[in-house]
């Protein structure tokens, strides 16, 4: 299950592609364990996707609207909370721009430069990158924010990270503004606590952040050392493996690193793939996979 744009992509050694990517040319597709195409669809979603439990699928999709904010109408990025059926039909969808505003004390909204797309300014306000409902049920009595109607989302143009009720489209817990700096790939993890990326642009020096929400304290943090070597301006992941480590992507540099709850370095890895003009090709995110995710792969691949 991927998301995608149609006609984007560019050659090694091109010049990536100025500007946003046209929505026309976005969708969406799946395939079985063989590699057939299931089905595709044109959608404006981006950046991430999950399946849920019963087997729906909640997206990032993004439309364009004129607002008036701050005494003023402008024309917004506005993302939303897309929810497709099994075979990428859209059910539901829900605007993250009314839920906060409906919530303002909770989510309070920090100013962003609009940018220029076409000639027309454009105010990218959320740049949403990571949604994730939540599904712990041993966590659903603790707080209702972990109830299973909340949604957390990562916005990196609002340095924060936030929590949606779905049924009600209002943010109900927002946390980052002041700590964070253009954060990617927000998680729950086992415990309640969440885990995130923080690239830190404006300290030039990015790090994997774990906090619970509850006491909006930072319970632990892996940076470089020094704290400059480990920075990446864009995307960058953090994922906490069943050993306790954390994996980590610093996508520009195209490496990943597996790293120890004290902050030594288990092993590395550096993408082989580089551009004509000497850079290395980025990574985007990387994930583990336990056995049990691959073994239905591995039978259709032996013809089982």
């Amino acid at each position: 299950l991927v998301i995608g744009a149609q006609g984007q992509g560019w050659r090694s050694g091109a010049a990536q592609p100025g500007g946003l990517i046209p929505d026309s040319t976005r969708y969406i597709m799946r395939w079985d364990a063989r590699g057939r195409p299931l089905w595709k669809r044109r959608l404006p979603a981006h950046h991430d996707i999950e399946r849920l439990p019963d087997g729906r699928l909640l997206t990032l999709t993004c439309r364009d609207r004129e607002t008036a904010l701050d005494d003023r109408t402008v024309l917004i990025r506005d993302d939303h909370l897309t929810l497709l059926d099994e075979n990428g039909v859209v059910l539901e969808s829900r605007s993250i721009l009314d839920a906060v505003l409906r919530a303002p004390d909770r989510f309070p909204l920090q100013p962003v430069t609009p940018a220029e797309s076409n000639g027309v300014p454009r105010m990218d306000l959320f740049h949403a990158n990571s949604v994730e409902r939540m599904r712990r049920e041993h966590l659903f009595a603790r707080d209702p924010l972990y109830g299973p109607g909340r949604i957390l989302v990562c916005f990196r143009h609002q340095d924060c990270i936030a929590i949606f009720d779905w049924d009600e489209n209002r943010a109900v817990w927002s946390w980052g503004q002041g700590r964070l700096s253009g954060p990617h790939d927000a998680q729950v993890l086992e415990n309640g606590h969440i885990l995130l990326f923080d690239n830190g642009l404006v300290r030039g020096r990015s790090r994997a952040v774990e906090i619970d929400p509850l006491s909006e304290e930072i319970v632990w943090e892996y940076h470089g050392r020094p704290p400059e070597s480990f920075f990446t301006v864009g995307r960058g992941s953090a994922q906490r493996l069943p050993n306790g480590n954390t994996l980590l992507a610093e996508s520009d540099r195209g490496r990943a690193l597996e790293v120890t709850a004290d902050g030594q370095i288990v092993w590395e890895f550096l993408c082989p793939h580089v551009s004509e003009d000497g850079e290395r090709t980025a990574l985007a995110r990387i994930i583990w996979y336990s056995d049990d995710d691959l073994r239905p792969l591995s039978h259709h691949r032996d013809g089982e």
